[in-house]
């Protein structure tokens, strides 16, 4: 038995895994808001206490030290150190800015209602951007992370979060983006 589980271990892909990790604060409101903004969008990371033995070690490899919480770690080994949401939406690749100059439909809020909205005004052929403050799906994603995937639609690719048609996911932020 013993030989028959080192013969599969020496097989084993051993090569280390990259991610993205996220070194943050046990009580720091950003570090809060970030795990959420993360975990609404199912954005996949990493979370690491700076309090904590491991957390600390890459923080040190990073250089960095507590006072610069929260720090993240890209897969590509490059820092975000503090971002801002929008920062985060971009290094997943969220959409943040609004790909048109003209819309003929803005829907605000990709809630249940937002989101049928945004997609019946696509499917009309209307140029159509949904404008959402965290993640597409308010209040019914949010059941549906609690009760059980059972019920959540099929997993995409962050960069694949958007409403089908003719339509984009932006942040409540986008009048800042707009001349």
């Amino acid at each position: 038995m013993i030989d028959a589980l080192l013969e599969s271990w020496r097989g084993a892909d051993l090569r280390p895994v990259t991610e993205t990790k996220v070194i943050a604060g046990r009580w720091a409101s950003r570090s809060s808001e970030m795990r959420e903004f993360l975990a609404r969008n199912r954005l996949p990371h990493r979370w690491f206490l700076a309090d904590e033995p491991e957390g600390a070690r890459l923080l040190a490899a990073a250089g960095r030290d507590d006072r610069t919480l929260p720090v993240v770690v890209c897969a590509d080994g490059s820092l975000l150190v503090d971002p801002t949401d929008t920062e985060l939406a971009e290094y997943f690749g969220l959409g943040t800015t609004p790909a048109e100059d003209f819309y003929d439909l803005v829907v605000v809020g990709g809630g249940p209602a937002g989101l049928g909205a945004a997609v019946y005004g696509a499917s009309e052929g209307l140029r159509t951007v949904l404008v959402e403050r965290t993640a597409n799906g308010g209040q019914a994603r949010r059941e549906v992370m609690t009760t059980g995937p059972e019920l959540a639609a099929p997993h995409h690719h962050p960069r694949e979060q958007t409403v089908p048609g003719p339509a984009e996911r932006v942040p409540a932020d986008w009048r800042d983006h707009v001349h």
